[in-house]
């Protein structure tokens, strides 16, 4: 199997920076049974609770569509390739058997960028910390349309707590982002936008 060339960049492509609030997410996962009991996507393929979700990766769904969903980076190669790539000329050069496989249980969760809120809050100890998520466009080097989630504390005063103290703020943060990404996530196909060619390419 050749790795597909729509996925990868190209030396006419440019960062995406145009708005994506009608478009959507999507992020794997190793299973259609990933729903939890109350009909939610579950927590742990939300992301892992060992993932601080400091920089969850996620994918913009256009030219990555589901029809990506089975390709798993694999082998020697792996840290490489999914690295992020400031030259989009640069040729990966993909192996299917040694840099990728297909794995097809896979299936997906996905949200709509404009439903993600520009203000969130958490709490320790009575004090209420206000946190935001930025959606940024992180291309690597085998997928270009590889975005990912950021969570940051609003709060002046954060800069100015302790590392320890500022463990448990993020801690308490991305507890709040995981329940938050449960609540938007959904594992339907859906319609969605796709980009047009001038968001992503010079020429």
């Amino acid at each position: 199997m050749i790795y597909p060339d729509e996925l990868l960049p190209k030396k006419q492509y440019k960062y995406i920076d145009t708005d994506l609030k009608n478009h959507h997410l999507i992020r794997t996962v190793s299973t259609i049974d990933c729903l939890d009991e109350n009909g939610f996507v579950g927590i742990e393929y939300i992301a892992s609770p060992r993932h601080n979700l400091s920089n969850l990766s996620v994918h913009i769904l256009s030219v990555f569509d589901y029809k990506h969903l089975p390709i798993v980076i694999c082998g020697d190669r792996k840290a490489f390739l999914i690295s992020d790539c400031d030259d989009f000329s640069e040729d990966a050069n993909l192996v299917f058997g040694e840099d990728f496989i297909l794995q097809e249980t896979n299936w997906f969760w996905i949200l709509r960028v404009g439903d993600l809120q520009d203000n969130y809050q958490c709490e320790i100890k009575g004090i209420v910390y206000q946190f935001a998520p930025t959606v940024i466009h992180c291309p690597t080097r085998c997928n270009f349309w590889h975005y990912e989630i950021r969570w940051t504390i609003l709060n002046s005063s954060f800069s100015q707590q302790t590392a320890t103290q500022q463990k448990k703020i993020n801690d308490a943060m991305y507890a709040e982002a995981r329940k938050t990404l449960q609540v938007l996530a959904s594992s339907k196909i859906v319609a969605y936008e796709r980009l047009k060619a001038e968001d992503y390419s010079l020429q």
